[in-house]
């Protein structure tokens, strides 16, 4: 992005705070006079099994996702993006055993693209596998079938979709 002269911004905030996501877009547009584009990719999986997650959990963990999609799509709805990038899982199709917290956050982001999408405004929804970070051997069946990408490959990705090199 940044070899496009543009500029990359890092904020820390609640994403359930619609108020400081609020901030963050003004922040922005005071800043540099406008918004280009969202990449929302958030992640909070307890690996739990539901059988062992108290609904505390389950709720932290499902309800943030949601309240700061909500906060991000609220903040965003009338700035002229180049892009909109959702980043869900394939755990919204496949499921899994251990986070199913992580299922039913995505299958709501996949949700939540096709609204977007309806209303009128270009977004792109992708169902990530699971993201490496180190070398590792696949840890569950999910892997050996949809290997995990790498976060090198993950920023080509965005790099691609950004520039509009790959259409969907």
């Amino acid at each position: 992005i940044e070899r496009l002269d543009s500029h990359v911004d890092y904020f820390a905030a609640d994403l359930g705070d619609s108020d400081a996501v609020g901030r963050i877009v003004e922040t922005i547009l005071a800043r540099y006079g406008r918004l280009d584009g969202v990449i929302n990719l958030t992640m909070d999986i307890k690996y739990q099994k539901l059988s062992d997650t108290v609904q505390a959990d389950f709720e932290g963990s499902v309800l943030n996702r949601i309240r700061g999609a909500l906060a991000l799509d609220r903040a965003t709805r009338h700035a002229k993006l180049d892009f909109l990038i959702i980043c869900s899982s394939v755990s919204s199709t496949f499921g899994g055993v251990t986070f199913a917290d992580h299922a039913t956050a995505n299958r709501f982001l996949d949700a939540q693209g096709e609204l977007i999408r309806k209303s009128g405004r270009d977004v792109m929804v992708l169902n990530l596998p699971t993201i490496q970070y180190q070398r590792s051997m696949p840890t569950s069946h999910a892997e050996m079938v949809i290997p995990s990408i790498t976060g090198d490959a993950l920023a080509n990705l965005f790099d691609r979709l950004i520039q509009k090199r790959i259409s969907f």
